[in-house]
């Protein structure tokens, strides 16, 4: 070999890459590349004659001591992937091959190379952290999609139960039967519980009816609520004795308090003691035992009215409650961001079956409704009921009108079936941004655009028949869903057929043509000024004639 042949050796692994260092017995560096002094910083001075030692730290020094002296006994090739730092340098993974070679004086040396693999490293602990996120959220994701579809039937659930359970109400007028339908609501629900249902007297509570399971126990409860160590009389209350009630049976440490009220005023209230396992299901709970505990106090109050009152009078009071709970249904007008709204109820009687309700979904959207129950007074103001707790339930997280309408049919449609009864309805969603208008209708009179957009007013028709016609594949097979884009001047105007078939004392009708006329000449006015014209020019028409059916106007405008 040319005696100038390990120079040039050196010049040529000066341009490998990969740092290149030569060992001799005593571990100390003979040869090195440019990449090895470029890896510790130092020129090939610094590092020619020196040990790992005066290189690396002392704990890696002992690492790659160790590893030499069995590459040396053994003469394995050993490879290792281990963490490389040094004074003032960022630290790195480093690969490292290593392996015991013999010169011709028979003296062994070891030969070694590491490949600098931090960015590969790094690439694949982002992956394995990017597959890791990946993995969760497809479990977050699917536990999400089965609660909710739980969630879906526990409400379907609780929706039946409370239709059937409003029904039974509706059916019961004497105070005791109304007390035991009450009672029997809550065991049914609550079966193998402690129950108690108490009512306020001027002074303190008494216990109207009770389980017999536990009688001495739920006598103790009624002392303490006569006490008034605890009374939550305003809301329906589950807690686990850490409002100082204290656990009267181990197995029910839980309190349920429902109230009965009459306004303002407390009428009693239902002490059931649950499991505490029962937290977890409270808020899923909580609509339905809302529900329950309005439903109870309305029977409950029409039955004390019944008692205290003759049959004239008894009459009279039903109408009166009737008709202060549907003024208590009626919304106030909403404040829509872009939209002006206004609309008005006008029963033929003390009550009807006419329903009117605007109200925001879980996206912030406004859900309007108008309805029109079939029938007039006491019936169909319990079906407009029904149809409010329905619609306001379902509306909550309804995406579309004819969602909301065809999941409407599906709850009601049977039982308005064998009542030989159907409901008109008309179903508008407003967006929360005021930019966009959606419905669609059950059988309704038609939605009337007209305003500074139209030459005259028009109808937007839309297909659909009535909640309770059909069943709800055909129902919705039958259901047109329309989209509107808002612009400014769009305005809207929607009725019950109370309106156009007004009459006189003649059996003239006030009629689409006439209404289509005030629309136009009224153009201009605000929702609530057109509204009162409208009236007035109905007014007009019926002069003293009494009014037949109910009486339901909308107005919307986009600003």
């Amino acid at each position: 070999m040319d005696k100038n042949g390990p120079e040039i050796y050196g010049k040529i692994l000066d341009f490998i890459g990969d740092p290149v260092f030569v060992k001799d017995r005593q571990r100390r560096l003979v040869f090195v590349n440019e990449a090895i002094c470029r890896a510790f910083g130092k020129t090939r001075e610094e590092v020619i004659g020196h040990t790992d030692y005066d290189l690396v730290p002392k704990a890696e020094a002992d690492v790659f001591k160790e590893r030499d002296e069995r590459v040396f006994l053994t003469g394995e090739e050993d490879v290792n992937e281990e963490v490389f730092t040094a004074p003032g340098i960022a630290a790195k993974t480093i690969l490292t091959r290593k392996k015991r070679y013999i010169d011709p004086a028979g003296n062994p040396f070891i030969v070694g190379v590491f490949k600098d693999i931090t960015a590969i490293r790094t690439v694949e602990e982002k992956l394995q952290r990017a597959n890791e996120t990946l993995e969760q959220k497809v479990l977050e994701r699917t536990a999400e999609l089965k609660r909710a579809n739980e969630e879906m039937q526990a409400r379907i659930e609780q929706l039946n139960y409370l239709n059937e359970k409003g029904r039974m109400f509706a059916h019961r007028l004497g105070r005791e039967d109304v007390l035991s339908g009450i009672f029997q609501t809550f065991t049914e629900r609550f079966p193998g519980c402690p129950l108690q249902l108490v009512e306020r007297t001027n002074k303190d509570f008494k216990s109207v009816h009770y389980s017999q399971n536990s009688v001495d126990g739920l006598r103790r409860c009624l002392d303490l609520l006569g006490e008034r160590r605890i009374l939550h009389g305003e809301k329906i209350l589950f807690d686990e004795s850490d409002t100082g009630f204290p656990v009267i049976w181990a197995a029910f440490p839980g309190r349920l308090w429902i109230p009965f009220r009459s306004g303002r005023e407390l009428l009693g209230g239902a002490q059931i003691f649950l499991p505490k396992e029962f937290g977890s299901q409270f808020e899923m709970e909580l609509p339905l035992l809302g529900a329950l505990s309005a439903q109870a106090s309305i029977a409950l109050d029409n039955a004390n009215h019944y008692r205290a009152l003759g049959e004239k009078a008894r009459m009279e009071s039903e109408l009166r409650v009737a008709k202060n709970i549907q003024t208590h249904y009626m919304p106030e007008t909403p404040v829509i961001p872009n939209i002006s709204l206004n609309g008005v109820c006008l029963p033929a009687r003390e009550i009807g079956g006419d329903y009117l309700d605007y109200f925001q979904n879980e996206n912030g959207d406004w859900v309007v409704a108008i309805a029109d129950v079939c029938g007039k007074g006491i019936p169909a103001a319990l079906v407009m009921t029904s149809l409010r707790s329905c619609i306001r339930a379902e509306g909550r997280k309804a995406r579309s009108s004819k969602e909301l309408l065809s999941a409407v049919n599906r709850l009601m449609g049977p039982e308005l079936q064998r009542e030989k009864s159907f409901i008109t309805c008309l179903c508008i969603i407003l967006s929360n941004r005021g930019d966009q208008l959606i419905f669609s209708r059950a059988g309704h009179p038609q939605l009337v655009a007209y305003g500074q957009t139209k030459n005259s007013p028009d109808v937007l028709a839309a297909k659909g028949i009535a909640l309770g016609m059909v069943t709800d594949e055909t129902f919705g097979a039958l259901m047109e869903e329309v989209v509107v884009p808002l612009v400014a001047g769009d305005k809207f105007f929607a009725y019950t057929d109370g309106l156009d078939e007004a009459m006189n004392a003649e059996s003239q009708p006030y009629g689409k043509d006439r209404l289509f006329r005030i629309l136009e000449e009224k153009r201009d006015l605000p929702p609530k000024k057109l509204i009162h014209d409208v009236l007035e020019d109905v007014r007009l028409h019926v002069k003293d004639h009494r009014q037949y059916d109910d009486m339901t106007l909308l107005s919307i405008e986009k600003n």
